[in-house]
């Protein structure tokens, strides 16, 4: 006799029914036991290789002379640092981050960071390699005023109107020409809201030197202890770097070449 047979017998109040079956559009998640585990578990994720060298620079600098007399037609500049890139070697930038410091008023020798975003027109960042701006950067570190009557445009182009944003990116570049490398300095902020992390093109080459510089375009209003910057990377070989190159194609680029009379 079948043992459900048996039992249903035994207990007259059992009935037998049909077995639940899944509604319609469900699915049955198969529960596995995983009974092997990799060699120390999550760690190999965060190994890198041997050839590949974590890099780390903290700059930091006192107060340069002349810093309360600073305009934006006679910035104060200094180098916060630099670093010559080995030969046979690449420098990939992967974050940074810049910082200033005041007097805590606690003790003699306690700093704290000033809030996040002050002195936004104060102190402009720069980070070269060889002396040159990589990516498209373009920082209004100085407000400027809105353009209210229309003014001469150099690339005026003869039959066709000039947009209002032109006069004002025109006004811009006039007032800040002087400060030097102004619009491509990067403003005094430690963090981007609602946007993710994206990769940069800080990359400097073999032989390269990466340079980091500070300015202060106006007066400071408050008593400054020191300036910091924070340079994190990876020095990596230039055979690496290469290979690199040669996988990371651009979207829309194949990574594999079609197959000859393929569809």
């Amino acid at each position: 006799m079948n043992p459900i047979h048996a039992v249903a017998q035994a207990n007259p109040g059992f009935k037998l029914g049909a077995l639940p079956q899944p509604q319609p559009g469900a699915a049955i998640t198969r529960i596995e036991t995983v009974r092997t585990q990799q060699p120390g578990g999550a760690l190999m994720g965060y190994m890198q290789s041997a050839s590949i060298v974590w890099f780390e620079q903290l700059y930091r600098k006192l107060s340069p002379t002349g810093m309360f007399g600073a305009t934006p037609n006679k910035p104060v500049t200094f180098t916060m640092g630099s670093f010559r890139v080995p030969q046979s070697m690449v420098l990939v930038i992967v974050d940074y981050s810049f910082d200033v410091y005041r007097f805590s008023g606690a003790a003699a020798a306690d700093y704290i960071p000033v809030e996040s975003r002050r002195l936004s027109t104060q102190i402009g960042w720069d980070i070269l390699v060889d002396g040159r701006h990589q990516g498209q950067l373009s920082y209004q570190i100085i407000p400027q005023p809105q353009t209210q009557t229309q003014q001469p445009f150099a690339n005026f182009v003869p039959g066709q109107p000039a947009e209002g944003w032109e006069f004002d990116q025109i006004r811009a570049l006039q007032s800040q020409v002087p400060a030097g490398p102004a619009l491509s300095m990067m403003p005094q902020r430690h963090h981007r809201d609602g946007l993710v992390k994206l990769a940069n093109s800080y990359v400097a080459m073999s032989g390269s030197t990466l340079l980091v510089n500070c300015s202060i375009l106006n007066q400071i209003p408050i008593p400054i202890a020191f300036f910091e910057a924070d340079i994190t990377g990876m020095l990596m070989p230039q055979t690496a770097y290469d290979a690199y190159q040669q996988i990371a194609v651009a979207m829309g680029n194949p990574v594999v070449p079609p197959v000859p009379g393929a569809p």
